[in-house]
């Protein structure tokens, strides 16, 4: 008397497939690895400086802000929100190239201490996501700005979503303000969503 044998299915792996599954599983912790290492290359001389050295490694920009008139300091510098616990370094430049190295600095707005409106760009998901909980963000909250031994405070007052075709978040303000844009909703390029700080004690 002969056993039953049980039947067993085998489904072959298309090696396209399975090469196509590695690529989506491995990109965002590539680009995460990327931002992680080209902030932790340039952290230590920026923390260290005391003058207004900067790292030509972050600087994708050759546009310059229409003036530096009562400028304190100029990219790269430390944005650091403690709500979020977030320390993070801003570079000069708001292209592609800039933003996978970290947050950055729209070249034509005010520098840190400046009359007028300092504008920050990140990205929300990818590359680090340094921006990814700017929702969070409250009325009252501070964000700081440092280079060496000087720093600046600034209070959040609002924030809001606009369209990416409306750059009014960019106008020059009359008191020295910040403004952190990023895509909203996360994962998403359909909206952006903009925080507005003003300088604390001008």
């Amino acid at each position: 008397m002969h056993k039953r044998r049980k039947s067993v299915w085998y489904f072959p792996l298309d090696r396209s497939l399975l090469l196509a599954g590695l690529i989506l599983f491995l990109t965002p912790i590539w680009l995460d690895l990327y931002t992680y290492a080209a902030q932790r290359f340039s952290h230590h001389p920026l923390i260290a400086s005391t003058g207004n050295t900067e790292d030509p490694v972050l600087r994708g920009s050759n546009a310059e802000p229409s003036s530096r008139e009562g400028a304190a300091f100029e990219p790269p510098f430390l944005l650091e929100i403690p709500r979020l616990q977030l320390r993070v370094q801003v570079g000069e430049g708001v292209s592609p190239k800039d933003l996978r190295k970290g947050p950055g600095h729209y070249p034509e707005s005010a520098l840190p201490g400046q009359k007028g409106n300092l504008a920050i760009a990140g990205h929300r998901t990818t590359y680090g996501g340094p921006f990814r909980r700017l929702h969070e963000l409250v009325a009252g909250d501070v964000i700081i700005i440092a280079k060496g031994e000087q720093s600046f405070r600034y209070v959040v007052q609002k924030s809001w979503v606009v369209l990416p075709t409306d750059l009014s978040p960019l106008d020059p303000t009359d008191i020295p303000s910040l403004t952190l844009t990023t895509c909203e909703p996360p994962g998403s390029a359909a909206y952006r969503l903009i925080v507005r700080a003003v300088l604390e004690n001008p």
